[in-house]
């Protein structure tokens, strides 16, 4: 990646709110995020309508299952044109062996691994028993990245406070992935989050940005001021 880029996640309620909300961003709004509750309620054809649009997608269902439905599941994603896909990298290392498989078929499609959700704190983890006593929150990160690094694909979802770390574990051209992304310091339901220029410093590929651009009074602007900050 030469420059990091910018991917507006649909927060949108159905095919005629994100209609609305991409023709008043116009052309410079070029990756778009599809997850589970606009892909629920317009199935494929808001992925077909997104392309129609000129528009490259994100499709983030986040696949977990047993390795042969992840397959599937990533097959049907990809002959629907998208950009990307991800899949939890969680799944086990025979998930990945299959997912390894479908990248030499699908070689137009970046396959990213989903780490821990940004919605997950360290504290959180300990506390629910998902993280060991001597275990970190970074570790469990930079095992699952190494883990989709050796399988030989593109590149995972994480928070931009584990991108520095990812980047020199895996190198330089593994592709992360930064959901939680906000042009000020904010609190909400991403306990991982970041601004802008973190981003950037830590060497983020792609952000992903969803209510600040979308519940903007004005998308278009909101997401001129995230572009903004990107060429600086």
């Amino acid at each position: 990646m030469n420059m990091t880029e910018l991917i507006i996640s649909l927060e949108t309620e159905n095919k005629k709110k994100t209609a609305e909300l991409i023709d008043s961003i116009g052309e410079k709004g070029l990756y778009y995020k599809v997850g589970l509750p606009l892909f629920v309620k317009e199935g494929p054809a808001i992925v077909e309508f997104l392309h129609k649009k000129e528009k490259k997608v994100f499709l983030d269902l986040k696949f977990f299952d047993i390795p042969s439905i992840v397959e599937r599941a990533l097959i049907s994603a990809c002959e629907l044109g998208v950009f990307m896909v991800n899949f939890h990298a969680l799944a086990g290392e025979e998930t990945l062996r299959r997912v390894a498989l479908l990248k030499k078929k699908f070689s137009k499609t970046k396959f990213i691994g989903v780490t821990l959700l940004t919605s997950f704190s360290q504290a959180q983890l300990r506390g629910e028993k998902l993280l060991g006593s001597d275990e970190s929150l970074l570790d469990r990160v930079l095992l699952l990245s190494r883990k989709v690094r050796d399988a030989g694909l593109d590149g995972v979802v994480a928070s931009v406070q584990e991108t520095g770390n990812i980047k020199k574990e895996c190198g330089k051209s593994f592709i992360v992935v930064t959901p939680g992304i906000r042009l000020e310091p904010v609190s909400d339901d991403h306990k991982r989050v970041a601004t802008v220029q973190d981003a950037l410093k830590q060497g983020s590929d792609f952000i992903v940005v969803g209510r600040p651009i979308t519940e903007a009074s004005n998308p278009k602007k909101a997401a001129q001021d995230f572009l903004r900050c990107l060429v600086k």
